[in-house]
């Protein structure tokens, strides 16, 4: 017997015009990991919706809140041209979205030309180049390896875990989440396949 995906996150801070920026239906099988390329998920959110093009499932905001934007099974347009595993993740993975400018100029200007203070020198997951990134909080991490468990908890294979970045086509398209997390996202993976098997829920 196949049990149905769960809908909602049951420890988001609020759930966001939640059918706004559905695409058609979602049976989850992965996670996309992105930037929102913006500080300001409401600011960022309104963006997304007005332009109908691109959408997360998960925002999560510098303090580690979570908004849910989207119900997990109703697509969203997150990945453009890509491939994870043999599968897509526009059709097949859910979206998480980190609140951060992402990758920065070598001076520590956002794309829109902000200076961000407390920038973080690292490099990406494809290239071991050093460069100049907006750096998650703690807090954000915190929840995002919460909120991956979760998804592992019911049944996403942590293999299926991915960052934009990996998945984009041609190769080198994307820079998220990058340098954005301390950890790169394959020992993100190796860090699920523990929970997996200490059944961390």
């Amino acid at each position: 017997m196949t049990t149905k995906f769960p809908d909602l996150y049951p420890y988001i801070s609020e759930l966001l015009t939640p059918t706004a920026m559905g695409k058609g239906p979602l049976n989850p099988l992965g996670v996309c990991v992105h930037y929102l390329a913006d500080r300001d998920v409401k600011r960022a959110y309104r963006s997304l919706t007005d332009s109908k093009v691109l959408g997360y499932h998960v925002i999560i905001d510098r303090a580690g809140k979570m908004y849910q934007t989207t119900y997990f099974n109703l697509r969203v347009n997150h990945a453009g041209e890509a491939t994870w595993n043999g599968l897509s993740p526009n059709r097949n993975f859910v979206a998480v979205a980190l609140a951060s400018w992402g990758l920065l100029s070598d001076d520590g200007k956002s794309w829109t030309g902000e200076m961000v203070k407390d920038t973080a020198k690292r490099s990406g997951n494809l290239s071991k180049n050093i460069q100049v990134w907006d750096p998650a909080t703690l807090a954000q991490e915190t929840e995002l390896m919460k909120i991956l468990s979760w998804f592992v908890f019911h049944g996403i294979d942590p293999k299926n875990v991915c960052g934009h970045d990996e998945s984009a086509l041609p190769k080198g398209r994307k820079s998220d989440p990058g340098g954005v997390l301390k950890r790169s996202m394959s020992e993100v993976r190796n860090l699920l396949e523990l929970s997996k098997k200490q059944g961390i829920s």
